[in-house]
């Protein structure tokens, strides 16, 4: 494996603050091209729980001293002419592919003597923070597929 370093760790994360990014705009595009109040609201959930991820890897971000990245284009997934097994399929499989990329991110960081890259409470902040989001991803999943059974 080579070797992780600080600006490893600064990268991945803003790669994090990219992919919460692309996922708010899928979400908000969604969001838009529903009818149901209902399915509305949890989309609604999610758009707010990725926007809240956003903002705690910009925290570690930050207290690491990294640079924001900058937004990324945004894809269109032409979500208003798809029908709504696709829409949550597409939604489903984004979601695994993000906790995915948390999930190999945190065993990276457990992998390393982190305390020797950055200090005690940046590691633990960092740790904790990455914990957090896999645990909101999963119950992302578990809510995607309520709303995939609401069609």
């Amino acid at each position: 494996m080579l070797k992780i370093n600080e600006e490893v760790i600064v990268n991945l994360i803003k790669r994090g603050i990219e992919i919460e990014e692309n996922n708010t705009h899928i979400l908000l595009k969604l969001f838009i091209a529903e009818n149901d109040r209902r399915r509305r609201k949890m989309i609604y959930e999610l758009l707010r729980d990725s926007e809240n991820h956003k903002a705690i890897l910009t925290d570690c971000l930050r207290s690491l001293k990294g640079e924001m990245p900058p937004i990324p284009p945004h894809k269109n997934y032409g979500f208003e002419e798809m029908f709504a097994t696709q829409k949550m399929a597409i939604l489903r499989d984004i979601k695994l592919t993000i906790k995915d990329f948390y999930t190999y991110l945190l065993e990276d960081l457990k992998s390393l003597n982190l305390e020797k890259i950055l200090e005690k409470d940046k590691a633990e902040m960092l740790i904790s923070s990455i914990e957090t989001i896999i645990k909101e991803k999963e119950r992302h999943l578990k809510l995607i597929e309520e709303l995939w059974d609401s069609y």
